[in-house]
Formats: structure tokens, C-alpha cells, sequence
């Protein structure tokens, strides 16, 4: 089940200055807003009880009764949560020591991981893992630092047998998108989910008719999320430009991970026996002990 706290963070820079002043104050007082009617919420935001309705309805949520069922086990998450993962993103600043730096680049980068576990819809991904297992052929597209996860996927896949290829390149994610067949699988890697020339491609790969799989971050307008069949979202905030897309890449490295994992884990033994043959031929490439002592 998504975290519904995460997703009020994900997709607040997209909202009214009305949605806005209700999402600051429920994330400010999560306890609170347990125990207030919606007119209460509604007096406490200066607005009324259909604006509360829709602002739910945003989220993803049916309502008002929905969203409090939702708060209140997400409110119990984080409290359980220690101290060290409460704290937010840092950022890093002029002149800071290294061993500081190792800190936060580290902490960033294990609360983007633990934040994309929570928000991560496991039938989805469940569903993510059967049609990447039975797609004859998979494409990975990403651009920039999700270009690198696409060719870490491809990596991967290749290991296992899998008719598999990356692509980063704009002009030819089109081309190789318009050779996809309905029963193939295209998985899109892009933080945002706005960026221009991937969206070029999700429209090539619909025209194709094969299977979208989207690896993005939860936003109210998401372009990407509403053109997929299966969206895995990921939970990161981004640093400034110092820091560029290190937390969202990490946090989808993961995700790739997982569905790597869970398709071995749906053909054990097929999937073993191709490992073992890497293991063999990569055995081939490394020097022997005797060798490096000569």
C-alpha cells in the first residue's frame, strides 16, 4: 500500500496555493488531523468540506473516510521510524569536510531506498515482474542518470537469457520502440516523468502496442504515469544542482533490482543454470593468484 504522507510530498510542488495549505497542515499535524472531522480540517485550512474531498480524490483516494484510513497507518509507520531516518534530505554546502559529505550522501541515499520501499505498490510490482518474465523481447529507455539505470538493467537481463536492450539515445529509442510487438515489454526509467524526448518515445512504444512499464516519482501530473500500464513509483528528494539526480538513481537502481531478482525467482532453475554460465566464462577472464604474483 502507497504512503500516503509520501505521496502529499511528491506531488506538492504541483499543487494550488489551496491544496498547498491543506497538505502543509496535515504534514505538520499528522496526529492531529486523526483526530478532527473534515470540517474541522476544512475551519482549521480556511476552506470547506468539497475542496478536503477533492484534495483526497487527488491523492488517489476515494474520499475523506479513505484518506484518514490511509493517515492513520501511515502516521503509525512513522513514528515507529528511528530518530536518524525522521531527519530530512541534506544538502551539501560550501567548504563542508568530507567525512560530512560521506554522511549525508549516505543518509540520502539509504532514506531514498527506505521511502521508495514504502510507497511501492507490491501488486504492481508483482505484476511488473510477470510481464518483464514473459516478454519475448525488453527494452530499457531512460536518458541522463536514468540512462544509467536503463544500461544496468540491460546488464542484468542479458546475464539471465533475456532478449534484452538498453537505449539512451533519443533518436534511436523511437526506432527501436516502433519494432516492439504487443507482447513485447518497454520499461521507461524518468524521475520526473516530463521530460520531452521520452515522452516522444512513450508515444512510439503505444503505437507499438507493447506493455509500458513506467520507474518514476509520484506527481500529480505526471504525463509518463498516465500513459503506463504499470507505474512503480520511487521517493526522492532531489538536491540542488550540486547534487544533481543522485538519490533518484540509487532509489531506481533498486527497483530494477527487485524486478531482476523476482523474475529468477519465478524460474529458479532456468535462470541459475544462465548465471552459472556467466560465473564460468567471466571465471575465464580473471587472473589466477599465481599470475599476479609472477
Amino acid at each position: 500500500m502507497e504512503n500516503i504522507l509520501l505521496k502529499i510530498k511528491g506531488c506538492y510542488s504541483e499543487m494550488n496555493e489551496r491544496d498547498r495549505r491543506i497538505a502543509s497542515y496535515i504534514l505538520e499535524n499528522q496526529n492531529m488531523t486523526l483526530q478532527y472531522s473534515i470540517d474541522d480540517i476544512a475551519k482549521n485550512c480556511k476552506t470547506n468540506r468539497s475542496a478536503i474531498v477533492r484534495f483526497c480524490q487527488n491523492l488517489g483516494l476515494d474520499g475523506f473516510k479513505d484518506f484518514k484510513k490511509r493517515l492513520t497507518c501511515d502516521v503509525l509507520s512513522e513514528n515507529k521510524k528511528k530518530d536518524d531516518e525522521n531527519q530530512p534530505y541534506s544538502e551539501i554546502s560550501d567548504n563542508e569536510p568530507i567525512p560530512q559529505i560521506a554522511q549525508k550522501v549516505i543518509h540520502n541515499n539509504i532514506s531514498s531506498i527506505n521511502d521508495t520501499f514504502r510507497i511501492l505498490d507490491t501488486e504492481l510490482l508483482a505484476r511488473a515482474v510477470a510481464l518483464v518474465n514473459d516478454a519475448p523481447r525488453l527494452h530499457f529507455y531512460g536518458i541522463g542518470a536514468s540512462g544509467i539505470v536503463a544500461l544496468d538493467a540491460e546488464r542484468k537481463f542479458i546475464r539471465i537469457g533475456k532478449d534484452c536492450r538498453a537505449c539512451t539515445d533519443p533518436h534511436m529509442q523511437i526506432t527501436l520502440a516502433s519494432n516492439l510487438a504487443p507482447e513485447d515489454a518497454a520499461v521507461v526509467i524518468s524521475y520526473t516523468g516530463i521530460t520531452k524526448d521520452i515522452l516522444q518515445t512513450v508515444a512510439q512504444i503505444k503505437k507499438s502496442g507493447a506493455h509500458l512499464i513506467a520507474i518514476t516519482k509520484f506527481r500529480k501530473n505526471n504525463p509518463l504515469s498516465e500513459q503506463s500500464d504499470i507505474v512503480l513509483h520511487i521517493s526522492s528528494t532531489e538536491w540542488n544542482f550540486r547534487g544533481g539526480a543522485l538519490s533518484s538513481r540509487i532509489a531506481s537502481l533498486t527497483v530494477i533490482d527487485i524486478l531482476f531478482l523476482g523474475v529468477i525467482s519465478m524460474n529458479p532453475l532456468a535462470y541459475d543454470e544462465k548465471l552459472s554460465q556467466n560465473f564460468e566464462h567471466a571465471d575465464v577472464q580473471r587472473l589466477s593468484l599465481t599470475d599476479t604474483q609472477t
